[in-house]
């Protein structure tokens, strides 16, 4: 029962994590750049990325590297929004939900907090 519950705790605070990214670009996020829409494919939140785009169209792939921030328009489209909310929720429930919940179910585990 004492599981649940926090796996409960932590299943919000994924949801929590997933809506203030909404407002933030994340990798794979479609973004407007020199006359095109293009996916971020490289970022690791530095002031330049990584584009792509023209597979998806049929086209040939094609690859911007180094593309300043400042010459990016993010898209604000509600297909965008569940994007980011899935990527950073994802994120979360993949790589942490599980420790921090048996940190509290298994405090043993981790003796260091």
């Amino acid at each position: 029962m004492k599981r649940r519950f926090w796996k409960i705790v932590y299943w919000l605070k994924g949801v929590i994590i997933g809506l203030k990214a909404i407002g933030k670009l994340q990798l794979g996020s479609r973004v407007y750049h020199d006359g095109r829409w293009w996916f971020i494919s490289n970022w690791a939140g530095e002031p330049r990325m990584t584009l792509s785009g023209g597979s998806r169209w049929g086209h040939k792939p094609e690859y911007r590297e180094r593309v300043p921030r400042e010459e990016i328009k993010s898209s604000h489209s509600p297909m965008e929004f569940i994007h980011r909310f899935r990527m950073m929720r994802r994120w979360y429930m993949t790589n942490w939900f599980d420790i921090d919940v048996d940190r509290v179910v298994l405090p043993l585990k981790y003796p260091h907090r």
